[in-house]
């Protein structure tokens, strides 16, 4: 695992390539992730819909946070089980154990981490000047743009947790840094479309305020969450294991028969 060499290095068109033949020899696992992903993350907003929580708003609220722990604990859990059988290919991969439960206990930590200190940057206009109100602005956009920044860079470490290779935080930022920009350039590829959508109905007047535009904006963004599950193993398999990902299906029928 310490070994260093070209067999080792992530180039982008490598890792794009190995990612969508993976994606297209097991594309059933593929389609049933992103279902999986999709009802799980449309469980928030049919809830505000239908009146039975509220709608975000500033401050912490105990509720939301509770219920966006869980749902994030489901959506890590359909994300661990498809990593790691991306990268093992067997039917034990599935399996609900301690390892799985602390890649979910990291991701769900990471989560409210990130609530935290969005909370404590957030800007709150009716305590503040024009200049404090600036400067508040600054530290949010700064971190609303650093953490998934310092996310992406740990990546590979929650996956060592799942797959029992135990790396270390740091030995994991070691290993991300040469597939960094490519990793990066991949997901900034992947938010496009949905960024480019939301501009183009800003554009006409159209804001997302129906159940139809929220539920479809949530598919899409489930979409490329689910591709970008196919890219990470691969970086991972690559960069750790000297190795890419399976472009064969073959093994497909183990997650679907669970």
């Amino acid at each position: 695992m310490d070994r260093t060499g070209s067999d080792h290095q992530v180039r982008f068109g490598e890792m794009v390539t190995v990612a969508a033949r993976s994606i297209g020899g097991a594309w059933p696992v593929f389609l049933m992730a992103w279902a999986a992903r999709g009802m799980v993350e449309a469980i928030q907003p049919i809830l505000r819909m239908a009146h039975v929580t509220a709608a975000p708003r500033l401050g912490f609220d105990p509720t939301q946070t509770a219920v966006g722990a869980v749902i994030g604990a489901a959506t890590a859990t359909v994300s661990g089980l498809l990593i790691r059988w991306l990268i093992e290919r067997r039917a034990t991969a599935l399996r609900l154990d301690l390892r799985l439960a602390g890649y979910v206990g990291l991701m769900v930590a990471w989560a409210l981490v990130s609530v935290g200190v969005t909370l404590a940057v957030a800007p709150h206009p009716r305590d503040l000047g024009s200049h404090d109100i600036m400067v508040q602005m600054g530290l949010f956009n700064v971190e609303a743009l650093a953490l998934p920044l310092i996310a992406a860079a740990l990546a590979l470490w929650p996956i060592s947790v799942l797959l029992g290779d135990q790396l270390t935080p740091l030995r994991a930022l070691r290993w991300m840094s040469q597939a960094y920009g490519a990793f990066l350039l991949a997901g900034i590829l992947l938010a496009l479309p949905s960024v480019v959508l939301a501009m183009i109905q800003a554009a006409g007047g159209h804001l997302p305020r129906s159940p139809t535009d929220r539920l479809w904006m949530l598919a899409l963004s489930s979409l490329t969450t689910t591709v970008s599950t196919f890219i990470l193993p691969q970086v991972y398999s690559r960069r750790i294991r000297g190795t890419d990902l399976a472009a064969s299906g073959s093994s497909a029928g183990a997650l679907a028969s669970a």
